[in-house]
């Protein structure tokens, strides 16, 4: 799902509820799609956009959405760890269904999102972007995301936000 352009101005509430609203619309259809396809005989799950745990203190999933995303061809993980569409940006957000159905791949994206211009980089506040080779979860998560009365809150999406490319590549 792409969320609105606008939500980038958004303060933390918005922000959040704008996301959270989202992340139900995708999960409730992710839960149809599976359901028609195993009405049809196939088998299938639907993988909840946040769905997994921290294990040794990493966020652990049983299907990394923006990795599977990227191999479906959807956009390339940029520099800020995001996976970035030529068309929509950073602006993405993403639920999955795993089928036996037989489906035809696209091609993998090829285009470039990022100039490596570092600005993410130099403007996470929990550094977990500095190593290139090594994003920490942890760390961003530590920063990004707590926990208000039961409900996940979004504190941070400054390497969103800064991204040249957080609109596309025509931005």
């Amino acid at each position: 799902m792409v969320l609105p352009k606008d939500i980038l101005e958004q303060d933390i509430r918005t922000y959040t509820d704008i996301r959270n609203e989202a992340v139900k619309k995708m999960d409730k259809v992710a839960a149809d799609v599976a359901a028609e396809l195993k009405g049809l005989k196939h088998k299938a799950v639907s993988i909840v956009s946040l769905s997994g745990k921290f294990v040794d203190g990493h966020f652990r999933s049983r299907v990394s959405l923006k990795h599977a995303a990227e191999l479906a061809g959807l956009g390339v993980i940029a520099r800020n760890y995001l996976l970035t569409n030529n068309k929509y940006g950073n602006l993405l957000w993403f639920t999955a269904v795993v089928t036996s159905l037989e489906l035809e791949p696209d091609p993998l994206a090829t285009y470039q999102v990022c100039n490596n211009c570092n600005l993410c980089v130099d403007l996470c506040p929990s550094g977990a972007l500095t190593d290139e080779n090594n994003f920490s979860q942890k760390g961003c998560r530590k920063v990004c995301y707590i926990t208000v009365k039961g409900v996940l809150e979004l504190r941070c999406w400054q390497c969103r936000n800064v991204c040249p490319y957080k609109h596309g590549i025509n931005d």
